[in-house]
């Protein structure tokens, strides 16, 4: 079982990443957002936030040609915190390492761009509900 402080990123048995957050993104979250997976390990109040800021940071430096991406040609990622877990069969994975550091786990013929923006789009509206 997970330490239930930090969200684990797994791939066929090889550990990825521990950290504080951790965004699924499935082929085909563009078009169907109930398939992506926010997870953070932060309090109730600022997931919203952090969630947010990882996003526009991640979309900001994709474009900028600033991350780098590990890509596997298939197997499903493997996202657990506490007692729960979920899987990315085929799609995108950003987390945060424990010290801060923006990892990016993709299959390799999945449309990256796309799932950025879509899940940066969904955090901007997200994070606005709060603003009104």
């Amino acid at each position: 079982m997970s330490d239930p402080i930090t969200i684990h990123v797994t791939h066929a048995d090889s550990h990825l990443s521990t950290g504080g957050s951790a965004i699924g993104l499935p082929s085909g979250a563009e078009e169907n957002t109930g398939k992506m997976i926010l997870w953070t390990t932060d309090s109730a109040h600022q997931r919203k936030h952090t969630l947010f800021s990882l996003m526009q940071t991640v979309q900001i430096r994709y474009e900028d040609g600033d991350l780098d991406i590990e890509t596997f040609p298939s197997g499903p990622f493997i996202l657990s915190f506490g007692n729960e877990s979920a899987e990315v069969e085929h799609g995108l994975v950003v987390c945060t390492d424990e010290k801060g550091g923006i990892y990016l786990y993709a299959h390799e013929d999945v449309d990256i761009r796309s799932l950025i923006r879509a899940a940066n789009k969904y955090c901007t509206r997200w994070i606005r509900l709060d603003v009104r």
